[in-house]
């Protein structure tokens, strides 16, 4: 069965952005692959520290990077949930792609962005970072005015979706070779 990793972007406390790759989780049930959610606080990664580029270089000095890379190469296509600072994604979305290069190349991706207009400039400059590793994009889903649309228990309002989940879902299945 095919993998997705689920990639949390905010490292940050407080943060929803767990909240809402749970949420996408919960929405991934009976689905024709197995998604996972992998949390980048957990990771804990520094900035990029390895002495070459990782695009020429696959021999990691580090452990850190050795294990972000086997985790990445676990995985088939990605979800990465973003919020959105000063119009961007945060730094520690593009720590954890910088690290790595070869281990990215053509999986595809989706994107869940959260914020007050459901994080659509993020999602766009990651968008364009991931095409750079010639990544299938396959999708985006935003969720405006997290404070009002999430409540306690994780659920989120539809009002405040723009995009379809299950279609990204669905796209993002058949983009996996």
């Amino acid at each position: 069965m095919k993998r997705i990793g689920i990639i949390i972007g905010s490292v940050r406390e407080p943060r929803r952005g767990l909240t809402v790759g749970k949420w996408v989780l919960s929405q991934a049930n009976d689905r024709n692959a197995s998604y996972d959610i992998i949390d980048l606080r957990e990771i804990n990664l520094p900035h990029y520290n390895e002495p070459g580029s990782p695009r020429t270089n696959q021999n990691y000095t580090h452990a850190k990077t050795r294990m972000w890379s086997d985790t990445v190469k676990q995985y088939d296509a990605f979800v990465f949930v973003t919020p959105e600072y000063n119009g961007f994604f945060p730094g520690s979305i593009k720590d954890a792609v910088d690290f790595l290069y070869h281990e990215w190349t053509n999986k595809p991706f989706a994107i869940v962005g959260y914020g007050g207009r459901g994080a659509k400039w993020a999602s766009q400059h990651l968008a364009t970072l991931l095409k750079r590793f010639d990544m299938p994009d396959s999708g985006y889903v935003g969720i405006h005015k997290p404070a009002q649309s999430i409540d306690n228990q994780g659920n989120i309002d539809p009002e405040f979706i723009d995009g379809v989940l299950s279609d990204v879902f669905n796209t993002l299945e058949s983009n996996m070779k």
